[in-house]
């Protein structure tokens, strides 16, 4: 009977244990606060909003110059990076690590938005391959962020899909940054129009 006793509470132990983890960086939807998931709702909705506009722009404007690029895609990641640093820095009740993550990151995505918008001088070559790295690596960015939120999220599925085609379209820019300026372009405005179309769907089921 004592052995019986013993192995109950060891498990009852355990059991109690791992209730009490917390994800440094994931989102546990079901202990979340109000106030936290809606502004985490708010934040998926405001992102995907963003990027569908900025992938429709990409891919409907018929005549896309490179200041007409620069200024769609600068002004996406300067607007996303503000969008994570306000949702870290108000909505304290989200994970510590997720937190400052997206401090440092937010500030990675907002001066890529100024270096991209600040680089409108120079040859097309030039121009082109600025944008296409800082686009790669503030992608790689995303994905990064969007896996780790992943962790203890309900809809883990959708989460894991947004953060593999974010970090998967980082590198296909990175890796082929000058074979076709305007076959680029194309895919950077599919990619952000995908990358809202998943954002919206997570704003919507996020904490349900």
């Amino acid at each position: 009977m004592s052995v019986e006793t013993a192995t109950a509470a060891t498990t009852h132990s355990g059991e109690h244990e791992e209730e009490e983890f917390e994800s440094p960086f994931g989102f546990d939807e079901v202990n979340l606060e109000a106030t936290a998931v809606q502004g985490v709702r708010a934040m998926y909705g405001t992102m995907g909003a963003v990027s569908l506009a900025a992938g429709l722009a990409l891919l409907a404007v018929p005549d896309r110059t490179l200041l007409f690029v620069t200024v769609v895609l600068g002004l996406y990641f300067i607007v996303s990076g503000l969008t994570h640093l306000f949702a870290a820095i108000t909505l304290k009740t989200l994970p510590v690590g997720w937190r400052a993550l997206s401090v440092i990151t937010s500030l990675l995505l907002v001066l890529g938005g100024v270096l991209v918008l600040r680089n409108q001088l120079g040859s097309a070559f030039a121009i082109g391959t600025v944008i296409m790295t800082v686009t790669g690596f503030c992608w790689l960015i995303e994905g990064v962020i969007t896996l780790l939120e992943s962790e203890t999220t309900k809809n883990r599925a959708l989460a894991i899909a947004g953060g593999i085609l974010s970090i998967a379209a980082g590198l296909i820019v990175l890796a082929f940054p000058i074979v076709s300026f305007d076959l680029l372009i194309t895919f950077a405005g599919a990619a952000l129009f995908i990358f809202g179309v998943v954002l919206v769907a997570r704003a919507l089921t996020f904490g349900k």
